[in-house]
C-alpha cells in the first residue's frame, strides 16, 4: 500500500513507530509487512494535500483504546473524535499530515498490530 505524503520521512517514521514495523533500506521509505503475507506501507513524495476527505483510510483493531490513543499522540498524531458504537467504540485519528485513520476496540485478534510485543 502506498500513502502520499508531502513530508514522507515524517509520515514513514510515524507509521513505522506506531505499528512497530522496521523501515526498510530502500530508495524510498517503506515498512515491512503489516502481518505475515500482508503488504507493507510505502510512502510517496507528493505536493501538500488538498482539503477534503481521504479516499481510503486504515482501521487498526486494538485491545486498549486509551493506550493506543496515547501511542498515536506520542508518535505525533492527534485525536479527531470518539464514536461510541455499541460494543465497538472507535476513535478517528490523524497522522502528522492529517491523514485520517481509526482505532477500533473490540475487533482485535492475535494479529493486532498495536499489541505490545511479548
Amino acid at each position: 500500500m502506498v500513502l502520499d505524503a508531502a513530508q514522507r520521512d515524517t509520515v514513514a517514521h510515524f507509521w513505522s513507530d506506531l505499528l512497530a514495523l522496521p523501515l526498510l533500506d530502500r530508495d524510498y521509505p517503506a515498512t515491512g509487512p503489516i502481518a505475515p503475507g500482508a503488504p507493507g506501507l510505502a510512502f510517496q513524495q507528493c505536493r501538500p494535500p488538498e482539503s477534503g476527505r481521504n479516499r481510503f483510510h486504515i482501521d487498526l483493531a486494538v485491545d486498549d483504546l486509551e493506550e493506543a490513543t496515547d501511542r498515536v499522540v506520542a508518535a505525533g498524531g492527534s485525536l479527531v473524535r470518539e464514536v461510541l458504537d455499541g460494543d465497538h467504540p472507535y476513535r478517528v485519528m490523524l497522522d502528522p499530515e492529517g491523514n485520517e485513520f481509526c482505532l477500533s476496540k473490540g475487533l482485535a485478534g492475535p494479529e493486532d498490530p498495536m499489541s505490545p510485543s511479548e
